[in-house]
């Protein structure tokens, strides 16, 4: 006596899950990298924790579209929760990884002042020109911005450094950044 199994085969799309979820973490994760203009210090971090969220995104995307694969009895109903499940995991992850890379302080200052396109661009406070310093400051979680060059200017000192946001911290940062129209 022969049988024939009617139970759907491996669901074809887990391996083209796996690899969509794959090229959508890394689109994520250079989209990510290119808007927080992190310094090189922080951007081996960035890609460590990149590439575990890369296979992270796969292996998750993977799992979900298994369960569901167990679940959905249609085709239809298969690839459209693939499809979301995908959509989920990737944006978990993204944003896991955004919030690793915001709240690198040397990119903040990039972001908000010293970039182009950004009030001290140009200035000796460039972020491309100036020196930074997260030690020996008044606070801990602050960081010193110097000139480069002698003479050129006084430093200025923000505040929340490593929390993804950047405040003066004192009258003359504020002073310094109100003339450049910060």
């Amino acid at each position: 006596m022969q049988t024939i199994d009617a139970r759907p085969g491996m669901f074809p799309t887990v391996r083209l899950v796996c690899c969509l979820a794959a090229v959508a973490m890394i689109v994520s994760a250079v989209i990510v990298w290119r808007d927080a203009r992190l310094e090189s210090g922080a951007l081996a971090n960035f890609i460590a924790l990149g590439i575990t969220m890369i296979g992270l995104a796969a292996a998750g995307a993977a799992g979900a579209v298994y369960a569901i694969k167990r679940r959905l009895h249609t085709a239809a109903g298969r690839s459209l929760g693939a499809l979301a499940a995908t959509v989920i995991v990737v944006a978990v992850a993204s944003a896991t990884l955004s919030a690793c890379a915001y709240t690198d302080p040397y990119g903040t200052y990039a972001r908000h002042f010293g970039s182009t396109g950004q009030c001290l661009a140009g200035s000796p406070y460039d972020s491309e020109r100036a020196r930074f310093s997260l030690k020996d400051n008044p606070k801990p979680d602050q960081m010193r911005v110097s000139p480069q060059g002698n003479g050129e200017g006084s430093s200025l000192l923000f505040d929340h450094a490593s929390k993804g946001e950047m405040a003066p911290a004192d009258d003359r940062t504020r002073q310094i950044i109100g003339e450049y129209a910060c």
